[in-house]
């Protein structure tokens, strides 16, 4: 908040801007080795073991490495998955 009043002040008056001062994730917090998620403490006794056992995680994407899907692509892919989907016992299909 400092840094972003100094910012602002310097904008307004025209005078130099002030050094950028990276930060920094919270350190009160507890990465998850597994997926590199931060908790609080308490979530994270809840988190981790439940992570360790997900067999079907999905791998962290790269910048860059997504492919675009077309409209007709989309389309298809859309109806797969909604094929896929059963409605809900009692409830009717929208």
């Amino acid at each position: 908040m400092k840094n972003a009043r100094a910012v602002t002040q310097a904008l307004a008056t025209g005078g130099p801007m002030p050094e950028a001062i990276p930060s920094a994730p919270d350190p009160s917090l507890v990465q998850c080795p597994h997926c590199s998620r931060r908790f609080n403490e308490t979530a994270a006794e809840r988190h981790i073991p439940k992570c360790n056992e997900i067999k079907a995680k999905p791998k962290m994407l790269k910048a860059g490495s997504r492919t675009q899907l077309g409209a007709g692509a989309r389309a298809q892919a859309d109806a797969a998955q909604n094929a896929n989907v059963r409605p809900a016992k009692g409830k009717a299909r929208r």
